[in-house]
């Protein structure tokens, strides 16, 4: 189970859901999930909401989570399905790795068809009561963000926003460690040194793990 996601981590990749959430309200408020919920089959209990605004210019988000560990250090990552059609069917690891596992080669063929891209969204120390609230933007073309997909899919970025899937991913990276910190909320393997599996939480410095989600599928896409 550690070396699958480690396998993940090496390659830069957030692990993604298996199967999408509920549909999102009208507003565009989906439910948070935990990938340990998932790895269970229990997507039964919400640990928070997240809200996606969407016009021309760009996506806005707000990830508001709970049920972490104090003190903690977090990140959250975009990944966006430009051509979400061209996805196995929901969106998920499949899209990306050869048969859904990470130990195995990417699906170039698949990330190009379905224009994946995937961004850092910003990183939050959770405070005293195992809560935090994140807040994102990602313009419309900008390709100025590191891409954890840049390799296989270059140039990929944010197309068009009506009809791109949106899947937000918390990652967490343990307690704060001194020295360190600007780092863990920063990149994604920052004071990472033991790459955990759902269900296992980062409860040590250097452990880390991505913990939740919210899928956002795409609306009405903008004619061609």
């Amino acid at each position: 189970m550690t070396g699958t996601l480690l396998a993940a981590t090496l390659a830069g990749i957030p692990l993604l859901p298996v199967t999408a959430t509920a549909a999102p309200t009208s507003d565009g408020t989906a439910e948070i999930f935990t990938f340990a919920d998932q790895a269970d089959g229990s997507l039964d209990t919400p640990v928070g909401t997240s809200t996606l605004a969407r016009d021309k210019s760009g996506i806005s988000a707000t990830f508001r989570t709970g049920q972490l560990r104090a003190h903690h250090a977090y990140t959250l990552w975009i990944v966006v399905f430009n051509r979400p059609e061209n996805c196995a069917q929901p969106c998920n690891e499949d899209d990306i790795f050869v048969g859904g596992d990470p130990r195995g080669p990417m699906n170039t063929a698949t990330i190009k068809a379905a224009d994946i891209h995937a961004v850092y969204g910003g990183g939050k120390v959770a405070d005293a009561s195992g809560t935090t609230r994140i807040d994102t933007h990602l313009p419309v073309r900008d390709a100025s963000r590191e891409d954890l997909l840049a390799k296989v899919n270059p140039g990929a970025a944010l197309k068009e926003t009506q009809g791109a899937e949106v899947h937000l991913v918390l990652r967490s990276h343990g307690p704060k460690i001194s020295g360190q910190v600007e780092e863990q909320l920063g990149s994604y393997a920052g004071g990472c040194t033991t790459f955990l599996h759902p269900p296992a939480v980062p409860k040590n410095e250097g452990e880390c793990a991505d913990l939740q989600f919210a899928v956002h599928p795409p609306q009405a896409r903008a004619a061609r």
